[in-house]
């Protein structure tokens, strides 16, 4: 019987010991606003991992590190469209990277994906016995021990960086100073500098960095510490809010049977039904997310979600389109009181009016969904127009 639930109630800590202390063969699956990460047992070690987190994708990994650039991501990606061969290989077969490179490179990706669990102390998890290990997720041979050495490390480094930038909606500043000439030459550093400008908030900068929470924060404490980049406490600006520190191992809670679903998950589904027959998926899906968060083992809401997700996914490509090229259609200063999300005011410093929606979809750092569900509501707005 799957086992599931929210590492706000049962840390990642608890959960690991665990799997490893019962040599548990099966699949971990840990999900946060709609991204999935997965980790494979066997036997109580960890042997594969794989994540569809935008940051750690191949692509967008490489972009952030500074080893690829956009135009090389964006030409390796339209010839993976085109031949459907992995991005890794046409890179090597570009020139890009060596063989030797890319291996370094996925091992890092690896890395990253399995101490990234500790970046997200309120994911909701499930562990299942009978799900087979995911058949494009690199391979690892990792002791829980070593996981838990490692990862609690970063756990505490997170903490301590989200103290250092305790709220997104804060605009930073560089202070005048250049950046150290060994800094400059790295173009990954040198770009994530360059898009601090006083008028963007840190989320939009951590979009801009095209890496985890956890890279962009590291070097963005780095700046701060040296007096490179400043930031202005804004009014009512409001403190991070930390979970607790991991506690003890403690047997995990049975749950994610029909049964353990809570009053009122019926009534919600209904609702979601309703705005799904009613042509208005995109609500449907904020219902469904929101009532998967409260239910994290509910399989019919996972079924749920992924219908309502093809459907919007559906309902957009015929505003937005994949070959439409989108330009903007307002001045800047209109743009600027429009209000817009962090992730609106990305989308538009990429916009060009040359790159269509595919190249788009391409080089964000985002999910698919969440750069159509930004790019069709900048239209509706009449900010941007798609010709």
């Amino acid at each position: 019987m799957p086992v599931s639930g929210n590492l706000a109630s049962m840390s990642l800590t608890d959960l690991l010991q665990w799997a490893g202390r019962s040599s548990k063969t099966g699949t971990l699956e840990l999900e946060r606003n709609g991204v999935r990460k997965r980790i494979h047992f066997r036997k109580g070690r960890l042997t594969s991992c794989s994540s569809d987190d935008p940051a750690t994708l191949l692509g967008q990994f490489l972009l952030s590190r500074g080893k690829i650039t956009t135009e090389q991501l964006r030409d390796g990606l339209a010839a993976q469209h085109a031949t459907g061969e992995s991005l890794g290989k046409i890179l090597v077969g570009k020139g890009v990277l060596t063989p030797a490179e890319l291996k370094a490179q996925i091992a890092a990706k690896a890395e990253e994906t399995v101490f990234g669990l500790f970046d997200w102390p309120d994911a909701s998890f499930r562990f299942d016995d009978e799900t087979p290990p995911d058949p494009y997720g690199i391979e690892v041979d990792l002791l829980v021990e070593d996981v838990l050495l490692h990862g609690l490390k970063r756990y505490d480094e997170m903490r301590r960086l989200r103290e250092a930038f305790p709220d997104r909606t804060l605009v930073l500043r560089r202070t005048g100073q250049p950046l150290p000439p060994e800094v400059s030459q790295v173009r990954a550093a040198r770009e994530i500098f360059e898009s601090i400008d006083g008028t963007r908030s840190l989320e939009e900068i951590l979009l801009h960095a095209h890496a985890t929470e956890y890279v962009a924060l590291q070097f963005l404490y780095q700046l701060k510490r040296h007096g490179l980049i400043e930031i202005p406490q804004a009014p009512g600006a409001r403190g991070a809010e930390h979970p607790p520190a991991p506690g003890p191992a403690a047997p995990p809670p049975a749950g994610g049977g029909p049964g353990a679903a809570a009053p009122g998950i019926g009534a919600r589904i209904a609702d979601a039904l309703e705005k799904l027959a009613g042509g208005d998926p995109e609500s449907a899906l904020e219902i469904l997310s929101a009532a998967h968060r409260d239910h994290p083992g509910e399989a019919s809401l996972r079924a749920l979600i992924g219908k309502a997700e093809t459907a919007f996914r559906e309902a957009a490509m015929r505003i937005v389109g994949p070959a439409k090229i989108p330009v903007i259609a307002v001045p800047p200063e209109h743009a600027l009181r429009q209000g817009l999300s962090p992730l609106e005011s990305y989308l538009l410093t990429v916009i060009d009016g040359k790159n269509d929606v595919r190249s788009i979809l391409w080089v964000a750092p985002l999910r698919e969904l969440d750069v159509l569900r930004g790019l069709k509501r900048l239209h509706e707005r009449g900010i941007i127009q798609f010709r």
